[in-house]
């Protein structure tokens, strides 16, 4: 209203319409179980005030009365004005910065409340802790203003003391690193303030049952009798064993002590202790940063694109990523706003910030540094709040975690379970079918230890698209981002729905359509939202992420965590807090947790929630893997496994390749077979000149001309061995295709369904590698076939063959006709030396291998 200088009753409801149909005021009514109804009533209510608040402060219509604060705005300065203030050691936000004009143009802090006018410490506090802010920054302000719509009040500097010793008091409590006891690993009491004595607000207070479990754990007894918390204590708690507030005191000194560890890492301190070339230089700052172009508004956000004030340094070069926290700061001011990393080249870069920071820092220079927000202590410590709880879904956590009660699974499941599982199990060899039943079969928990390339994604994708077969709704959640989307991405091309949560610059580009940006675009209402997110069985979010207002208003029927082993054991609770029951997969023998303090880490900090309750009654281990060769297998046992882990390459498909020993060597992890020859002998038939039903529309877009450089008989090939190759646990962006002509290679795009197997020309593949590299040499002719100049055909180019083959890590097939390739100088001397048992001649009726098969196959997955 002040910034719009809006007058009148119908300008301001009008105002009001607008800002309840935001997209952001939609999300902050869903999560405050608010229509939008209830909302503009309550706000109309509050119309009338704001006219009469603007006839007397703004235009100077009226008597304020004499209690009142008299005096006129002239101008607003900002709205919700970021302040740091390093000297004071305080941040603020400060609702309205204004100008007053009957005190000699005074710029004061104005801080609005919608409640009854209490004029309480509290408030008079705030706004006095502004007042001394905007004074360090050099303005001439002796008092700050409090609104509450119906009056409005000044309050003057007489605080300053008092509250500078308040926050030096909280500050050396906040800042105390935890002591642990000499006679073992435990924890010493933490040293907090004295409890206040009220009885109302202590009974009232959010903070209730924390406050009383660390008074519980010590200094319960030293409270005076009069105090009401020596009673409020035992009944608050009484949910609570000594068990549960011991795990309690300890997770909150480890999370304590890593965030001490932490602090001696961050670069917060650099901000005010080093000139902006200087944190340049250490790298996470671009300094001397000038705007250029028009500022853009995107929602709520402006887009700021600036360059280089001088110099021509390389922006990619600084240490940012896209997506990255930031603050924007001036000579004068830390902090003037905050905001993201919307992209990045060489000479500029793109920022999503909550202001404009052009608009009273007119042709000045920016500096950009990166900022570490508090957000995962923050979590990590309400995550433990939330278990102390005295809720049901606390109480069973805490009843499984710190108590380790035995979980509980049913005996049998009903053929109504099993029957629509038949065709999603049937590819899962017999270890990861037992992961999906028992999952099936859990009370409380279930988990599987899956050890390096035994398929963990593909059980998980498995078991999820069952679970929705059978209507249940399942959360699909990492400690990472990449985590999740590698679910995801395999859970959208078996044709699952899902909704992924999270900021869209931070999830794979090709779950765009699934995001909630996406998703929730069209959404006017709060109803609305509800039903969005209601309607999918599946959602999908990091563990940081399940802090979405969604996760309060849905229950769901299972949680399961990927790379469970990798998470803090606090960090994981968050999503498990709204689901019936969860599983952990992960491996305990790969990454723990991340953990800086040596301390922390020796106290137990790095134990997963995977490792405290993994045992044999809960846990199934997937030890047949598809990944590495024979050799490499017996080095990660030696090291590591004990032999458990196995090569299930031929394992998993025995029944389909017993009649089709050709795929054997395609599949096989030894080093012997990791040069593959496919010759498919003369395919120089006329299926691409005159090709039938389905093959045609294949051929669809592709001259005949350009039909010389196809080859329908080797893409069928392809087609089968790419199927196989993902089918026994290959992650399909693992695999990349060659072929020597573009015509070719959009043949075989359209053939390989998988979107992510790479097609493309040898040259696309510069500089590229993959695990699994297949070449499709395409070219056959007959033996009467002559030219003059095969040296300067693509594929009588040595140097084109050389990056062809060194594109694979793992295994390299090559698809083609032996005798037209031996007409090519490169490839008679690539075959002279590859050993005849490398090359597998495809023939009819040879080692199980039908042409017909093949191409009825192709057709099929053509219709």
């Amino acid at each position: 209203v002040l910034e719009r200088k809006l007058t009148t009753e119908s300008g301001i409801l009008s105002l009001v319409q607008e800002i309840i149909s935001r997209s952001d005021t939609i999300h902050m009514l869903y999560s405050s179980h608010m229509s939008k109804q209830e909302t503009l009533a309550e706000l109309q209510e509050f119309v009338p005030r704001i006219i009469k608040f603007v006839e007397l402060y703004v235009q100077g219509v009226g008597n304020p009365g004499p209690d009142n604060f008299k005096g006129t705005i002239c101008a607003i300065h900002d709205i919700e004005e970021n302040i740091w203030q390093p000297k004071l050691g305080i941040k603020g936000k400060i609702d309205v910065t204004t100008e007053l004009k009957r005190l000699r143009n005074k710029v004061m802090p104005l801080e609005l409340k919608t409640g009854r006018s209490s004029f309480s410490a509290e408030h008079k506090g705030q706004v006095t802790l502004y007042t001394m802010m905007m004074s360090e920054m050099g303005n001439d302000v002796f008092a700050g203003l409090l609104l509450y719509l119906s009056c409005l009040g000044c309050f003057g500097n007489n605080e300053w003391r008092d509250l500078t010793i308040l926050r030096n008091q909280l500050a050396h409590h906040i800042t105390r690193i935890p002591a642990i006891r000499e006679d073992g690993n435990v924890f010493q009491p933490p040293q907090l303030p004295e409890p206040i004595s009220h009885h109302s607000a202590c009974s009232k207070c959010p903070y209730l049952t924390l406050c009383t479990s660390f008074l519980r754990y010590d200094g319960l007894d030293k409270l005076a009798s009069s105090n009401p918390l020596s009673m409020i204590a035992k009944t608050c708690t009484s949910h609570l064993s000594t068990q549960h507030i011991d795990y309690l005191i300890h997770w909150t000194g480890l999370l304590l002590l890593e965030e001490a560890e932490l602090s001696n890492f961050s670069q917060q301190r650099d901000l005010w202790c080093m000139s902006p070339e200087q944190r340049e230089k250490r790298g996470k700052c671009m300094s001397c940063m000038i705007v250029c172009g028009k500022i853009v508004m995107s929602g709520d956000s402006y887009l700021h694109t600036l360059q280089k004030s001088k110099g021509n340094s390389d922006l990619q070069l600084l240490g940012f990523t896209i997506g990255e926290y930031i603050v924007v700061s001036t000579d004068k001011r830390l902090a003037l706003a905050t905001g993201t990393i919307r992209d990045i080249t060489h000479t500029s870069v793109t920022l999503c910030l909550n202001r404009n920071i052009t608009q009273r820092n007119v042709d000045c220079v920016f500096h950009i540094d990166t900022y570490s927000l508090q957000t995962n202590k923050v979590f990590n410590l309400t995550n433990l709040g939330c278990l102390m709880d005295d809720t049901d879904s606390a109480a069973k956590l805490r009843r499984l975690i710190i108590n380790k009660e035995k979980a509980t699974f049913i005996e049998k499941l009903p053929s109504s379970i099993m029957r629509p599982g038949k065709s999603i199990l049937k590819p899962l060899n017999l270890g990861q079918r037992r992961a999906v039943v028992m999952a099936l079969t859990a009370n409380d928990y279930f988990l599987i230890k899956g050890m390096p390339g035994t398929g963990k994604t593909a059980t998980i994708v498995a078991l999820v698209e069952l679970l929705v077969k059978l209507g249940q709704s399942v959360i699909v959640t990492s400690h990472t981002h990449s985590a999740v989307d590698n679910v995801l991405l395999k859970l959208m091309a078996r044709g699952v729905d899902f909704l992924r949560l999270g900021s869209s610059s931070r999830i794979h580009a090709q779950l765009a359509q699934k995001s909630e940006q996406h998703l929730t675009s069209g959404c006017a209402t709060p109803e609305q939202l509800e039903s969005l997110y209601n309607s999918k069985l599946v959602v999908g979010t990091t563990c940081l992420g399940a802090g979405h207002a969604l996760f309060t208003r849905r229950t769901f029927d299972i949680c399961i965590v990927d790379e469970s082993t990798q998470v803090l054991q606090v960090s994981v609770l968050r999503p498990l807090f709204c689901a019936k029951k969860f599983v952990l997969i992960g491996d305990p023998e790969q990454l723990p947790p991340v953990v800086r303090s040596k301390r922390a880490k020796e106290l137990g900090m790095s134990e997963s929630l995977f490792a405290r309750l993994d045992s044999p009654d809960v846990t199934v281990c997937l030890n047949l893997q598809y990944r590495m060769n024979q050799a490499i297998t017996d080095v990660a046992n030696e090291l590591t496994y004990n032999g458990q882990l196995k090569c299930g390459d031929i394992l998993l498909v025995m029944d389909e390749l017993a009649e089709e020993s050709w795929l054997r060597p395609i599949l096989s992890s030894s080093l012997q077979n990791s040069f593959v020859m496919l010759d498919t002998g003369p395919t120089c038939r006329t299926v691409n000149e005159n090709p039938d039903g389905n093959l045609k529309e294949m051929l669809d877009g592709i001259s005949k001309e350009e039909r010389g450089y196809t080859n329908l008989f080797e893409a069928a090939v392809i087609h089968r061995v790419v199927r196989l190759l993902i089918k026994a646990g290959v992650v399909d962006s693992g695999i990349g295709i060659i072929a020597p002509y573009r015509a070719q290679v959009a043949l075989l795009r359209k053939v390989v369904s998988a979107d992510a197997v790479e097609v493309n020309t040898v040259d696309q593949y510069q500089g590229r590698d993959k695990d699994v590299i297949i070449f499709s040499c395409t070219k056959s002719v007959r033996n009467d076939y002559t030219e003059n100049n095969k040296e300067n055909e693509i594929l009588g180019d040595k140097r084109r063959l050389t990056v062809a083959v060194t594109r694979a890590k793992k295994k390299l097939i090559i698809i083609g006709d032996v005798i037209t390739l031996r007409k090519y100088s490169p490839f008679n001397q690539l075959l002279e030396c590859v050993c005849s048992n490398n090359i597998s001649v495809l023939s009819d009726g040879t080692s199980g291998f039908q042409w017909d098969k093949i191409m009825i196959e192709l057709k099929k997955a053509c219709q």
